[in-house]
């Protein structure tokens, strides 16, 4: 039959298909239906001396049957297409034909008037044989339609032959009921054809929405991509300035000068937090930060953040406390001073009158809950999980820089995800928030990462010989004016090629610093380790935009740190110092 009108014109062959492959899975049952619901009717009529025939009748239910039984399994489902299925419907109508026929003649060859007994049961069988095959072949209607009315007629028409008022009432109700058995097969067809079409509408709702969401999600890494691989450019004139910055300071004469730099400063630093923190964000949506998990002692980290944050608690009048906690933890020990920066922070900002006080104790399942309490105004309950999102402030509608960027807490809840660490939160209004971090208990022997415990009370760059590779004009000039002010001694290249010949002729530095993108074919982790092996091993830092984990791990493993832009100048300054106690050596200070 023709696919119904409401069906969707893409799908009338997938839902055609499917009906058809619905008469297929109930035909083996209505075959076994067929074999042993002739067999009592049987009985019945050799019992009533009908002999030869009946055995006639039998052998042509059987033997259709069986070559039933081989068409159904000749249809192979999993592979077939729909040209085939389509034809099996077509052989399928006929056996229904067929069949339908063959239990048809028992109306004409055992219909006995006079046997009301006999007549009854073949009567009711007939009925029970139309009612199973209209479940059975409903699916398909012209099906149920070519096995029904050849079934039913025979007998319907030998009962309106009869003389009797009995026998012409019986026949009315056998026709009355072939047509309500038509109508409902009809209707449950509609039926399975409005559940087929809500089936493929779905699908393709599901198709849609899988493929908008993947576009957004598509769109969303191409962003986060974009973002980190443009962040090297993005990040240069924003070194630069940070560089001629720190060098113009020791040139200012008058007290306005310096007011002026302050708030130049003031600007630079909150232009840079505000950019790291969309670079974080950025790398972690994007799936390239790094997570490099160790054991290590927790209290000289609680101990480093309560000092760096004591003086902004002070000039606000808190008492800020830490408590002793000698344990070792699992963690990544960069992004865990991460996020427990940012909640100090946070703390500390919006805390006007009291106490902040970080706190560790032991939980369950070997864990250490570290806690940022503090007693602020707290957060209403409806905003405990906006207070993640970015840009979200609670006390910050004007959008002042001085209350912070609205990052914080969305880069601590991405951190927490990284790392696998439990974010929790208490608050009550008015009396303080309480943020706390479930991080692993580590095992074995801590290692050290303490990577700030640097002395740079001794000016121990004076004189010292640096080289810079920088193909940036500005930065190699801004560099300068910063080196010469430490009372370095300064020499800028611009390419991998002119360092390698200048080190090749005679020229030792005592210490480099080199960019990581280079023209030509070196990077500057490369470069380093071949000028390394002209003149010693010189101790060095590679500075870069590019943070992805692939430049983060060649750093590594040559043995430099790598520092991100933009760089400060103090950052610079204490890296360097680390760099020459670390190797422990300045042959070439001199020039």
């Amino acid at each position: 039959m023709p696919a119904s009108a409401s069906e969707p014109e893409q799908h009338q062959q997938a839902i055609r298909a499917d009906k058809i492959l619905l008469v297929h899975r109930n035909m083996p049952l209505m075959l076994v239906g067929n074999l042993l619901g002739c067999l009592p009717l049987a009985v019945i009529l050799l019992n009533a001396g009908y002999g030869t025939m009946v055995f006639i009748w039998l052998g042509a239910i059987y033997l259709l049957s069986l070559v039933r039984w081989f068409h159904y399994w000749r249809l192979p489902v999993p592979v077939a297409d729909r040209q085939r299925i389509f034809r099996q419907e077509r052989e399928y109508i006929i056996f229904a034909l067929v069949s339908g026929a063959i239990w048809g003649s028992t109306g004409v060859l055992f219909f006995n008037p006079d046997a009301v007994g006999q007549f009854t049961f073949l009567f009711l069988t007939l009925f029970a044989m139309i009612s199973g095959s209209m479940t059975a072949l409903s699916a398909r209607p012209l099906n149920y339609l070519a096995y029904a009315l050849p079934a039913m007629l025979p007998i319907s028409i030998n009962l309106f032959l009869q003389d009797t008022v009995f026998y012409f009432w019986m026949g009315v109700a056998s026709l009355v009921y072939l047509v309500l058995t038509l109508v409902m097969s009809h209707n449950m067809h509609r039926s399975l054809s409005h559940s087929l079409m809500l089936k493929y509408e779905n699908i393709d709702l599901l198709e849609d929405l899988q493929q908008q969401t993947e576009a957004a999600h598509r769109a969303n890494r191409d962003k986060s991509r974009f973002l980190a691989a443009a962040s090297h450019d993005l990040r240069q004139p924003l070194h630069a300035v940070n560089l001629f910055v720190e060098g113009l300071d020791a040139k200012l004469t008058t007290a306005q000068q310096v007011y002026d730099m302050e708030h130049i400063r003031h600007g630079l630093n909150s232009l840079s937090e505000l950019f790291d923190a969309l670079l974080d964000i950025s790398r972690m949506d994007a799936g390239s930060l790094p997570v490099n998990k160790v054991d290590f002692r927790i209290d000289p980290l609680l101990h480093r953040l309560a000092d760096q944050f004591a003086p902004e608690a002070e000039g606000k009048g808190l008492r800020l406390t830490v408590s002793d906690c000698d344990h070792i933890v699992y963690s990544d020990p960069v992004l865990l001073e991460r996020m427990l920066r940012n909640l100090l922070s946070n703390a500390i900002r919006y805390t006007e009158r009291g106490e902040v006080r970080i706190a560790c104790q032991e939980a369950h399942d070997h864990h250490l809950q570290i806690s940022i309490v503090d007693t602020g105004p707290g957060i209403p309950e409806q905003n405990r999980d906006d207070i993640f999102s970015e840009f979200f402030q609670l006390q910050n509608p004007e959008r002042d820089r001085s209350k912070g960027l609205g990052l914080g807490l969305a880069i601590v809840r991405r951190l927490s995800r990284l790392l696998g660490h439990v974010v929790e939160l208490h608050s009550s209004l008015g009396k303080g928030s309480e943020f706390t971090l479930q991080v692993p208990m580590g095992e074995g022997v801590a290692m050290v990462t303490d990577i700030s415990a640097v002395a740079v009370a001794e000016n121990r760059l004076e004189n010292l010989q640096v080289l810079v590779i920088d193909n940036e004009t500005e930065i190699l000039e801004a560099m300068c004016t910063l080196l010469e002010g430490w009372q370095c001694r300064f020499t800028g290249i611009e390419s991998a090629c002119v360092a390698l010949k200048r080190v090749e002729e005679g020229l030792r530095p005592g210490f480099i610093v080199s960019d990581y993108r280079l023209p030509g074919k070196l990077n500057g982790c490369e470069l380093v380790q071949q000028l390394r092996e002209i003149a010693g091993n010189i101790p060095a830092l590679l500075i870069s935009g590019d943070t992805s984990e692939a430049i983060i791990r060649q750093a590594k493993d040559a043995s430099l740190i790598m520092l991100t832009k933009p760089v400060k100048p103090a950052q610079l300054r204490l890296a360097m110092m680390r760099q020459l106690k670390t190797q422990g050596n300045r042959s070439g200070a001199q020039g």
